[in-house]
C-alpha cells in the first residue's frame, strides 16, 4: 500500500491501480469521487481484464459512525484504452455507486489499511443491517468456521468446508429470502463465498463454496 498526502488530509492508495497513478489522475478520480459521493479516503485498484481498463473503487468519507461500525459511499470509477498496445486511456468516467461499512479489527484503527488484502479493508454492504448485526457476522466469518454439507445419505459423509476467515471480505449481501451472502477475495477474479441465515439470534452456514468471476 501507498499512502498519498491529499488537499484534505491522508488519502491511501493501493491494489492495481495504484502507485503508477499520477497525481493529475488522482485529483480526477477524486474529483468525480467527491461529486457523487463524498471526499474519498481509500481507493483500492482491482484493475481490469485484459489490460483494457482499470477501475478504482473510492471509500468516501464516513457519514455514519460508531465505536465499531463506520459507513459511507463506495464510488466506481474506471477508464478505459482502446488496445493493450495503446498508451493512451481515455477520461476517467463514473461507474456507480453503493455504501459501504468497515467492522473495526482489534487493535487497528479504523483508516490504517495496508493494501487490497487488508482485513480492516471496508466492506460493500446490500441489504439493511444494524451496527451489531454487521459486527456479530463479521466477527463469525472471522472466525473461520467449518461447514458440513447436507444431502443424500452415502457411505462416506460428506467432507467439511472451512470458512477461510483470514481472507478480506469483499461484500456481504442480503438477499430477498433473508439469508445472507459474503464473498471474500482470494485472488483477483475468484475467492470464497458464504451463505447464511440468523436462528436463534446466531448466524448459521448454510452454504459454502468458491467463486470465480
Amino acid at each position: 500500500g501507498v499512502a498519498f498526502e491529499a488537499v484534505a488530509g491522508s488519502l491511501t492508495i493501493v491494489g492495481n491501480p495504484g502507485p503508477d497513478l499520477s497525481s493529475s489522475d488522482i485529483e480526477e478520480i477524486k474529483r468525480l469521487a467527491n461529486a457523487e459521493g463524498g471526499d474519498p479516503w481509500l481507493f483500492i485498484g482491482v484493475g481490469g481484464q485484459l489490460g483494457l481498463s482499470q477501475i478504482v473503487r473510492v471509500f468516501c468519507e464516513p457519514t455514519q459512525k460508531s465505536e465499531m461500525v463506520r459507513r459511507g459511499s463506495l464510488v466506481h470509477i474506471s477508464r478505459q484504452r482502446p488496445s493493450r498496445d495503446s498508451q493512451v486511456w481515455n477520461h476517467w468516467k463514473l461507474l456507480g455507486s453503493e455504501f459501504y461499512a468497515q467492522v473495526k479489527l482489534e487493535g487497528r484503527e479504523f483508516g490504517h489499511v495496508t493494501d487490497d488484502r487488508d482485513n480492516n479493508r471496508p466492506i460493500s454492504v446490500v441489504g439493511k443491517f444494524s451496527d451489531e448485526e454487521l459486527v456479530q457476522l463479521v466477527k463469525f466469518v472471522r472466525s473461520s468456521p467449518t461447514f458440513k454439507p447436507t444431502g443424500a445419505r452415502t457411505q462416506k459423509p460428506p467432507p467439511s468446508t472451512q470458512v477461510k476467515g483470514t481472507l478480506p471480505i469483499w461484500y456481504i449481501h442480503r438477499k430477498d429470502d433473508g439469508q445472507v451472502e459474503v464473498n471474500m477475495l482470494d485472488g483477483p477474479s475468484d475467492g470464497q463465498f458464504v451463505r447464511l441465515r440468523k436462528e436463534n439470534g446466531k448466524w448459521m452456514i448454510i452454504n459454502a463454496g468458491i467463486w470465480m468471476s
